[in-house]
């Protein structure tokens, strides 16, 4: 996304699934790149999905596992690794 000032915005995380911490990743580009994390309320979120979406497959493993909580980014590395 460009921005009136001429800078990028970008989302770091975009594809795959969340690793390191619970948050909103993003950054800046240009000049220079600033990385930056939004926290969220992570109970909130996961009543969000089971309110949208309550029969959707998976759904309750999706939320411990993707939500509640986040790999590590060891965990995550060694994952992707394989």
């Amino acid at each position: 996304m460009c921005l009136r000032d001429g800078g990028q915005l970008l989302q770091p995380n975009q594809s795959g699934p969340q690793h390191g911490g619970t948050g909103a990743y993003w950054a800046l580009l240009g000049p220079g790149v600033t990385v930056r994390r939004i926290a969220y309320d992570v109970d909130a979120a996961a009543a969000t999905f089971r309110s949208a979406a309550p029969d959707y497959p998976g759904l309750g493993q999706f939320i411990r596992e993707s939500v509640i909580t986040v790999p590590s980014d060891a965990v995550a590395l060694a994952a992707f690794s394989r």
